[in-house]
């Protein structure tokens, strides 16, 4: 299940983020999402990826939640010790590689390690893709009708110091406005940054009518 998902309380879940108590998004569907966006960024901006390219890039995206089979979805609140997470995430990658032919495994490992540092263009991509798809999900369920904010008192109790800093910085409690705030700072200095702030928009005024109002003022 995606816990992050049931921790702003978009639908029911369990403290472990393992089972759900309702019908709820689980990894997988979040995997098919990427996929879906990148082959709509393939088809139609065929200038920033080659064919090559999106074939590594839906590889990599295809199989770049494998750790949370075993550790599960934390989410990326601030609270997770990063670097302890990857490692985990490497562990059972690795482990999943070795059952597979000797080349595309060691491929697959190396493609997996690079998007975990975000360093050649197409890690750049798959992690833009891979935060920015969460975020367009989040819409979804906003124009759905569904519980995305952080207003309810009973969960403000669980919020990270960081969901607090975007609140602030967003003077909303849309969890809409917050991921989205906190992707975009994550990606801000990545080569394809300028793109994916442009597919955002265009779902953020598709679906609200309008830009955000307070990213002129961050």
């Amino acid at each position: 299940m995606r816990a992050g998902f049931a921790r702003v309380g978009v639908y029911p879940g369990t403290p472990d983020g393992r089972t759900e108590a309702q019908r709820s998004e689980s990894v997988a569907e979040h995997v098919l999402g990427t996929l879906e966006l990148l082959d709509e960024i393939a088809m139609f901006c065929p200038e920033v990826i080659s064919e090559t390219e999106a074939l590594r890039c839906m590889r990599l995206l295809l199989k770049h939640e494998v750790g949370e089979v075993e550790i599960g979805d934390i989410p990326d609140d601030g609270r997770c010790d990063g670097a302890k997470k990857d490692e985990n995430e490497l562990r059972v990658m690795m482990r999943y590689a070795a059952s597979l032919p000797a080349s595309y495994g060691v491929q697959t490992v190396h493609d997996f390690v690079d998007f975990q540092n975000k360093r050649s263009a197409l890690a750049q991509m798959a992690y833009c893709i891979d935060k920015i798809e969460a975020v367009l999900q989040c819409l979804l369920y906003e124009q759905e009708g569904r519980n995305a904010t952080c207003a309810d008192e009973a969960l403000v109790q669980s919020l990270s110091e960081q969901d607090r800093k975007y609140m602030r910085q967003t003077g909303s409690a849309q969890v809409v406005d917050n991921w989205s705030a906190h992707c975009l700072d994550l990606i801000r200095d990545f080569w394809c940054a300028p793109m994916f702030v442009g597919i955002l928009r265009a779902a953020v005024e598709d679906v609200r009518g309008e830009w955000f109002p307070w990213i002129e003022k961050t």
